[in-house]
């Protein structure tokens, strides 16, 4: 029994020459622009001051997850406050400015979800004297220590203790 060959007919591709491309390319261009969004329409939901902190903090910790561990402690040491329904955070060097300002793109995006607000606005302040709070060396931590409580020199001195 003879057997009938299968032709197998593939649809053909446009040409980047041809004119139905250049139709098509047109169409393309004609969808993205119906398919822009209005930033009007978007959500603005209220907030509360604990609802963003406790988004702060949760983005900072899914950064740590992540391995971007200076991010994630930066997040979780610097707090931020609502002033008038912007975001304010201090932090006590230039640096950490940067590295926050880098990360707002996706700090954003996970911002405007959680809270369901498109109009959050964030105002980033450098204050040096912030950074003497951080205690790095085993005396600064001392005379940290020292500060809450006075009677820990008494302990220190009793106990013939050294820094």
């Amino acid at each position: 029994m003879p057997t009938t060959p299968v032709v197998d007919i593939k649809k053909r591709k446009a040409s980047g020459l041809s004119l139905k491309s250049i139709k098509k390319k047109k169409e393309f261009e004609k969808s993205k622009t119906n398919n822009v969004v209005d930033p009007k329409s978007l959500p603005t939901e209220e907030f509360t001051e604990s609802e963003m902190q406790a988004a702060w903090v949760a983005y900072g910790k899914k950064q740590d997850k992540k391995g971007e561990r200076i991010l994630g402690s930066m997040f979780a040491m610097n707090i931020p406050e609502l002033r008038d329904q912007k975001i304010v955070v201090t932090l006590p060097n230039q640096s950490m400015k940067v590295d926050l300002e880098n990360a707002l793109p996706s700090f954003f995006q996970y911002l405007y979800k959680k809270l369901n607000n498109y109009s959050i606005e964030l105002e980033i302040e450098v204050n040096e004297e912030a950074s003497k709070k951080y205690a790095f060396t085993p005396q600064d931590k001392y005379e940290k220590l020292k500060e809450k409580n006075p009677l820990i020199d008494k302990l220190r001195s009793t106990f013939d203790l050294d820094l």
